[in-house]
């Protein structure tokens, strides 16, 4: 018996996959149930016989692999038949297809398809192809503003920004918002929706004001255009929240997200993926603000909502787990966090492939677990491997990868191995100067390491350069009276102390502590600390009379404090023992 149902069972696969292989876009009856099961599951009936050549030549005729990629809710399966076959020879094997895509009948909407199939699976090179290839085709056949080839220009602007290529996906997002405020009007949605795009690139390199102008600008249409409640006008406000929140604007912030969440629930229902989504954004703005306890029921929520409706394997549950992951790592509860980042990376690396971007930085993410432990020996050949096949498969200067460079730097600084880090910390500086700016945060913080890194080499000019310029680029972003730039103070002033120069040291320390009385008490124990070092710098630049007068007010402040803490006795005591 079991004889004649395997004897079945092959005969159904044999059938499956010969009409796999006579599959035609153009066929009889192309939309009936045989059809639709054949552009899901054919692939897999040749895969069991054993027949990847054949299954890879199906897969390379892009109006099937379209059609295939369309029958998922997600890029996970069609990937997953790529993998069986070969990763190379899908990246081998698409950046070939490119060369005769001209000569192919082929369907516009399948090559846009394909075209963020490819981008969605890491494979950037041949995905910009594809998109360059249709953007040009549907300029030459239907012109240089119709809807669908502004669509494409979108689209591509959108590949070039994810790979880093900020000014050519400029160029290409104000070309799409000029021709649609042109042809369909200031406030049609697709001109807001290209309004949103350049307003979220402007955001990616940290261009806040023009970006908040631009997030204003479509919201405010929006309300007005298609009321306050609609799906688009909520998604102009999440928008805007995120921005306020890349700033640490948090109270302007969280009555946005706030609003997006309660219009949300109401209008699309509380589990749906937009409105799961800005509850997990909210999440993040508590965790951004160590309101740890309000962080975590919202994760939670959404992970299980996320595990229930779109399956536990699926790729935003998995964003889900990272993220309460991450909210737990960051309150050192590394045993809780441990197997939530193990959960991901394994099922990553099972559905997605070790390669794949996803993979990398959960597995980045798993060595950022080693490393805030001081794990340092696990944590390094983690690094490595994410680093090493970053460059191989991204580029050298992909986002992604200059990240696996800074987190490598980062290890070396942490395990004192600074002349290691030096290089690297160099290599992204480069890259994020020209690619971001000089006064974008991830340039500065990269720009602040590095400086650290040259103050332990004692290299103290460049410290001292790399300081002054972190330090003018902090002013312009946040502010004079940030509390971000109080430990580039610290460090320029324990520079000029290094270089015997106490006077310059002073200055820098007391905008230290004038930073810190803004946003603590006075007699804060960190901020009498910088009190004791600045009376140090004054005394040792022979400043008596101004450590006199200064230490004069501490002493009259803390002989007003009721029930002074012990260390506040201890600071005070550190001042008295100095001799003016």
């Amino acid at each position: 018996m079991s004889q004649i149902r395997s004897h079945h069972l092959n005969t159904l696969h044999q059938f499956f996959a010969s009409e796999t292989l006579a599959w035609s876009p153009r066929g009889p009856g192309r939309s009936n149930a045989l059809v639709r099961y054949i552009e899901q599951h054919g692939i897999a009936h040749l895969l069991y016989l054993e027949q990847p050549t054949q299954a890879e030549q199906r897969m390379l005729d892009c109006n099937f692999m379209a059609a295939y990629i369309q029958t998922w809710r997600t890029f996970v399966e069609p990937w997953t038949a790529w993998r069986v076959i070969g990763v190379e020879k899908a990246r081998s094997g698409f950046l070939e297809l490119t060369k005769s895509l001209q000569n192919s009948p082929v369907e516009d909407d399948a090559v846009s398809t394909i075209s963020r199939f490819l981008a969605d699976v890491g494979l950037y090179q041949s995905g910009t192809i594809f998109a360059e290839w249709l953007l040009e085709r549907r300029e030459n056949t239907l012109g240089m503003e119709h809807l669908e080839t502004l669509n494409s220009v979108g689209n591509l602007a959108l590949l070039y920004e994810s790979q880093g290529r900020y000014a050519e996906a400029e160029t290409l997002y104000l070309r799409d918002l000029e021709a649609s405020e042109r042809t369909l009007g200031m406030e049609h949605p697709d001109t807001l929706s290209a309004v949103d795009s350049l307003a979220g690139l402007y955001e990616s390199q940290g261009r806040y004001a023009e970006a908040e102008m631009l997030y204003l600008r479509a919201l405010e249409a929006s309300e007005r255009i298609l009321g306050v409640e609609h799906p688009d006008t909520l998604v102009s406000v999440g928008n805007l929240a995120l921005l306020y929140d890349s700033q640490e604007r948090y109270a302007e912030a969280e009555p946005l997200y706030l609003r997006d969440i309660e219009a949300s629930e109401r209008i699309l229902g509380v589990e749906h993926p937009n409105t799961l989504a800005s509850v997990g954004n909210l999440a993040g703005l508590y965790m951004a603000q160590r309101k740890y306890e309000e962080a975590e029921p919202l994760y939670l929520r959404v992970l299980e909502a996320g595990e229930r409706t779109l399956g536990v394997e699926h790729p935003d549950t998995l964003t889900s787990v990272n993220n309460l992951a991450l909210l737990y790592k960051s309150q050192d509860m590394y045993a809780e966090a441990e197997p939530l980042y193990l959960r991901v990376m394994e099922v990553s690396q099972r559905t997605l492939g070790i390669e794949h971007p996803s993979t990398l930085i959960s597995v980045g993410n798993f060595a950022g677990l080693y490393m805030a432990q001081g794990m340092y020996e696990e944590a390094e050949p983690l690094y490595l491997r994410v680093l090493e096949a970053g460059e191989r498969t991204l580029g050298v200067e992909h986002p992604d990868t200059l990240t696996s460079v800074n987190n490598l730097a980062l290890l070396y600084k942490s395990q004192g191995r600074y002349a290691e880090a030096e290089p690297l910390y160099l290599r992204v500086l480069e890259v994020r100067e020209r690619t971001l700016g000089t006064e974008h945060a991830k340039t500065l913080s990269t720009r602040y390491s590095l400086a650290i890194v040259c103050l332990e080499l004692k290299h103290l000019d460049l410290a001292l350069q790399h300081l002054q310029k972190t330090l003018e680029g902090e002013i312009s972003l946040f502010g004079q009276d940030s509390d971000e730039l109080i430990m580039t103070h610290w460090n320029l002033a324990r520079a000029y102390r290094m270089k015997d120069d106490p006077a310059n040291a002073s200055v820098h320390t007391l905008r230290c502590w004038e930073i810190e009385v803004k946003h603590k008490e006075r007699l804060d124990p960190d901020v009498l600390y910088t009190a004791v070092v600045y009376l140090y710098d004054l005394i040792t630049s022979n400043q008596h009379s101004v450590a006199r007068e200064f230490r004069a007010m501490i002493y009259k402040e803390f002989g007003m404090l009721e029930n002074p803490s012990e260390v506040q006795r201890t600071r005070i005591e550190q001042m008295q023992g100095f001799e003016i």
